[in-house]
């Protein structure tokens, strides 16, 4: 299946039908008229959506705990997709989409559990996903609505990987994200409402990436993140609307030499997402509100809607 190029005159966009309907590329035209990446550029042929530069989500987004979810008094065990026994990333970054319509600046992809005899979710589920872009803007909005017979807890996520550098190699990138508390993890799950804490303090401000590996969720974001570049003298707002209020910054490093001090990779993640990790048991344990969790109940028929907004700034 052939990408989908979609490109205003100063931002573009590459689609991966295939890949979850994933992001491939998210440039902006720079220096030298050239589109320079603002998220990691995968190649055409990378096979892996987890390399992409930006995956979707659904229908639930980051970790379900031990694999297993417990929804209305019962218990569904699903697939291990991650090395720490968690079902990861929900169950749809991997799969084929189909091509609903599409113009030179848009396009729409569709997935329907029903048509696959391996869905990792115990409920049937469609996603759509809708990307536009124009002048220097771009959405993607993505929805999950529940094709079954019965009620079901739906959430959804973009997992974008940005650039720490622009054109400029003197860029040190600056974040900054209005939540509202940090969440307390173990295993990488969260244990209960998100409370105060120094680095949610420093993101409201506007800091630099941490300088360590860090892999931190976040609650009660209101309003735009966004990611400065000040030596190529671009800021990128990213607005995920009034119901993706839950944040995850994932900063990796790595060691090219084994024993050796790890080193920052050029790349970091900031991403928007309705629920918080493992937020579906959570709340069916009574450790989380609905709301606390960002979890919505769909019932047959019903849909959750998202859309992200971003928006380049050139100084």
């Amino acid at each position: 299946m052939e990408s989908i190029t979609l490109q205003s005159d100063r931002v573009r966009l590459v689609i991966r039908p295939e890949l979850g309907a994933g992001i491939s590329d998210f440039s902006v035209k720079g220096p030298g008229n050239f589109f320079h990446p603002l998220m990691r550029r995968s190649s055409d042929g990378e096979m892996n959506a987890s390399n992409l530069a930006c995956f979707v989500m659904a229908p639930w987004a980051n970790r379900i705990g031990g694999a297993v979810l417990s929804f209305a008094g019962e218990n569904y065990k699903l697939k291990t997709t991650s090395s720490d026994g968690s079902a990861i990333h929900g169950d749809v970054r991997a799969r084929p989409f189909c091509v609903l319509d599409r113009s030179p600046v848009s396009a729409r992809l569709g997935f329907d559990s029903r048509t696959v005899n391996d869905a990792n979710y115990p409920f049937a589920f469609e996603v759509i996903v809708r990307y536009e872009v124009q002048g220097l803007e771009a959405r993607v909005e993505v929805t999950v609505g529940n094709v079954g017979t019965r009620a079901m807890p739906a959430g959804c996520g973009i997992h974008p990987y940005f650039m720490r550098r622009l054109w400029a190699e003197r860029d040190v990138v600056r974040i900054s994200a209005p939540v509202a508390g940090r969440y307390e993890l173990a295993n990488r799950l969260a244990t209960g409402p998100a409370k105060q804490d120094r680095l949610a303090d420093l993101l409201r401000q506007g800091c630099e990436l941490p300088g360590e590996t860090t892999d931190a969720v976040f609650g009660g974001c209101v309003g735009a993140m966004t990611i400065a570049y000040p030596a190529s003298g671009v800021v990128l707002r990213m607005d995920g609307g009034v119901n993706q209020r839950q944040v995850v910054l994932f900063v990796p490093h790595a060691s090219d030499v084994p024993g050796s001090e790890p080193t920052p990779l050029p790349y970091f993640a900031l991403e928007p997402q309705t629920n918080v990790n493992d937020g579906f048991n959570l709340v069916e344990r009574g450790a989380m509100t609905a709301a606390q969790a960002g979890m919505v109940v769909l019932e047959p028929g019903e849909r959750l809607v998202t859309e992200t907004v971003f928006t380049v700034g050139l100084g």
